[in-house]
């Protein structure tokens, strides 16, 4: 009797030693994919998109009442 539950104890540790390991690898996996995607993404990047400053992309309706806004505020 104490012999089948330390075989099945020891099969059960095994079990969840390679569980975890398969885990691991699987979280090496992703963080590689996110890794290799955002690598991805910064070559597409162009230089006019990093300098670009908040207030560029705004319409041009939008620009407009932002510089009355400053200029009758003063700042």
């Amino acid at each position: 009797m104490l012999g089948g539950f330390l075989v099945l104890n020891m099969i059960v540790g095994v079990v969840v030693e390679n569980f975890q390991r398969c885990r691991e690898r699987l979280e090496d996996e992703e963080k590689q994919r996110r890794r290799r995607k955002l690598l991805e993404k910064a070559k597409y990047k162009t230089k006019e998109d990093v300098e670009r400053t908040y207030y560029e992309s705004y319409s041009a309706c939008a620009g407009t009442f932002m510089t009355c806004v400053f200029i009758c505020t003063g700042t």
